[in-house]
């Protein structure tokens, strides 16, 4: 690329001259490779003094235009030669430097920090005329970056791009061409060193050795990686720097991000928590550590009742503020979607006041959720089994039902708690079969606590998602895989309960879709996926690149989103992270410091977090 005029170097090694920063102050005077600092002024004249402490050497010039581009300088008294240090080669070539290369930047918007800085430095190393020390791009990346976003980002030609029609469940219908209006985007997220997207063939979940295979683009020796994101919140392209500059009109951006030396990985999603409750649940850790079983702490009052209590006595205010603090921690722990239930009401008045709770959040917290009604979460006190079955189906369900009928809710999912001394096989039938009708998808907690069928059951009736499953049976195992349900593994519940983890390898070698929950609730209060992927390596031996799979693309796949979300391809949603470290891998290796690492969270490529430290 050839020079300007306007941007060639203004290097000398007599003349008095201004950099192009020191010009709008016009402070700083350079001369026979020493800096001066104006001191006074007169009517004609200007005096200057050495600008190193200590030193008193002192230069006289004309009254010159200090904001003219080409101000004529004379020199009316020479320095005496008496200066008190080495001159400032160095620095004041690091300054010119830095202005020439941010020159370029503002002159050339196509172009890259890193390709604007390669430009100018190989100008001075192949040019006989200027002797200049190049001063190493790190040193001077953070100013050549201000220079970048004060001049964002421009592509060139617009192109066509195809667009996949798909049905309600994410299959592929037709596609065409349409036109992509690249007069103005939302987001370039530009430099980065890996963007990890998962999967990029359209796949709707991993399995088996696939969950190992991660679609990565990598950096290479000249170009960092370029993600582009539509005004709609869809990602339009991605790719080395250098292709995407050669394949888009010239356009504008709402904002420009430089992930040099970062990382780019899909948003995560959790596949299952229980966020809207009052009263914790903190005196019944001891108790657990005293060797309390989860049924032991149930039968004494505690659990799933206490907070059933406290929950109806709450306001919706109340509720709400407590959703919210949690929806926002988990924001900044980098889940950008997220499976919530309701499940502590266990009456028809208190699960609707909690689904609508989540539907004020649905409006309010840029953090995408996926309603689930869990009416069937215990069995409410004064009543059997069997009535409480016939409550959830002939008044809860009907009355949900009414409400989405209306608009005023929009519930995805059914749960019921399938166990042993909650609901059995023959009761959690009844009620899925009821929550099917009324336009709800199947995601249930199963073979928890003892085995008793329930995945075999789950996948008979084509359930989207079956969690927990420490004790499922290979049978079961077998009966998921072929209906394509997915495995939502949770770690933390495991884990504070001291329960045999589930089988996740032998799900995975069988083709089973595994994916991972924070499971956030009072008796397991963690709401970082960033931790519960380490737990799952670690307790359920699974492999990074699997935990990753499991807590984008399955995790999307379990809430029925897996078409638009869970993977970073063209025409799909744009929740990404940025990672601030050489390898995305260090956001679960570096175990407890993901708030540190997570430098950006980005929600439909609007920034919803960013990181100052």
């Amino acid at each position: 690329m050839e020079l300007t005029e306007d941007v060639k170097p203004i290097f000398t090694a007599d003349a008095p001259f201004m950099t192009d920063a020191d010009r709008r102050g016009g402070r700083i005077l350079i001369h026979r490779g020493y800096r001066y600092v104006r001191s006074n002024t007169s009517r004609f004249r200007i005096y200057w003094r050495c600008a190193r402490p200590g030193c008193g050497e002192t230069i006289i010039t004309n009254r010159f235009d200090i904001n003219h581009s080409n101000p004529d300088i004379d020199i009316q008294r020479q320095p005496l030669g008496d200066h008190t240090h080495e001159s400032d080669d160095n620095q004041i070539c690091r300054r010119q430097f830095v202005d020439e290369t941010t020159a370029l930047i503002k002159s050339d918007p196509t172009l890259t920090i890193r390709r604007a800085y390669d430009i100018v430095s190989d100008r001075h190393h192949h040019s006989p005329d200027i002797h200049v020390h190049v001063p190493a791009f790190k040193s001077i990346r953070s100013r050549l970056r201000r220079a970048r976003l004060a001049h964002p980002f421009r592509t060139y030609q617009p192109i066509r791009m195809a667009r996949q029609i798909t049905d309600d469940q994410g299959e592929i219908e037709s596609s065409d061409q349409v036109e992509i209006r690249m007069d103005s985007l939302k987001l370039l997220v530009m430099n980065a060193r890996q963007v990890v997207q998962v999967c990029n063939g359209g796949e709707t979940c991993l399995t088996g050795d696939n969950m190992k295979s991660l679609a990565i683009i990598q950096q290479n020796d000249t170009d960092g990686v370029d993600i582009v994101v539509g005004r709609d919140g869809n990602i339009i392209a991605i790719d080395h720097s250098s292709v995407i500059q050669s394949q888009y009109g010239a356009c504008e951006f709402d904002e420009v991000l430089d992930a040099t030396n970062m990382c780019v990985i899909p948003g995560l999603i959790d596949g299952h928590t229980h966020p809207v409750w009052a009263g914790d649940r903190v005196h019944e850790f001891a108790m657990k550590l005293a060797g309390a079983s989860y049924m032991d702490v149930h039968k004494a009052g505690g659990g799933i009742h206490f907070t059933v209590n406290h929950t109806r006595n709450a306001s919706d205010d109340d509720l709400y503020n407590l959703l919210k603090e949690r929806l926002q921690s988990m924001l900044r722990c980098g889940t950008t979607t997220v499976e919530c239930k309701s499940g502590y009401g266990l009456d028809a008045d208190t699960e609707i006041k909690m689904l609508r709770v989540l539907e004020q959040a649905k409006r309010d917290i840029p953090i995408e959720i996926s309603s689930t009604y869990c009416g069937a979460h215990a069995v409410p006190k004064g009543m059997t089994v069997q009535e409480a079955t016939q409550d959830i189906i002939n008044v809860q369900i009907p009355r949900i039902q009414e409400l989405m009928n209306k608009g005023d809710l929009q519930v995805e999912n059914i749960d019921v708690f399938c166990d042993k001394g909650l609901f059995e096989v023959e009761e959690t039938k009844s009620i899925l079969e009821a929550g099917m009708k009324a336009g709800m998808a199947i995601n249930i907690h199963g073979d928890e606590l003892h085995y008793v069928k329930a995945a075999e059951l789950a996948a008979s009736l084509g359930a989207r998602a079956v969690s927990h499953l420490e004790e499922v049976s290979d049978a079961g195992i077998k009966s998921m895989a072929e209906a394509g349900s997915v495995a939502v593994l949770l770690p933390t519940t495991a884990y504070i309960l001291r329960l045999k983890p589930p089988p996740a390898r032998k799900m995975i070698s069988e083709g089973v879709p595994v994916a991972l929950g924070s499971d956030f609730n009072p008796n397991a209060y963690c709401l970082s996926m960033p931790l519960t992927m380490h737990m799952a390596c670690v307790t359920f031996r699974m492999s990074l690149e699997e935990v990753l799979v499991a807590a984008t693309i399955n995790a999307a796949k379990s809430i029925g989103r897996s078409a638009t979300h869970g993977s970073l391809e063209p025409g799909k949603v744009a929740d990404m992270l940025i990672i601030n470290a050489p390898r995305w891998e260090h956001l679960i290796y570096q175990m407890g410091r993901h708030q540190e690492l997570l430098k950006t969270v980005i929600k439909k490529g609007e920034i919803v977090h960013f990181s100052l430290i």
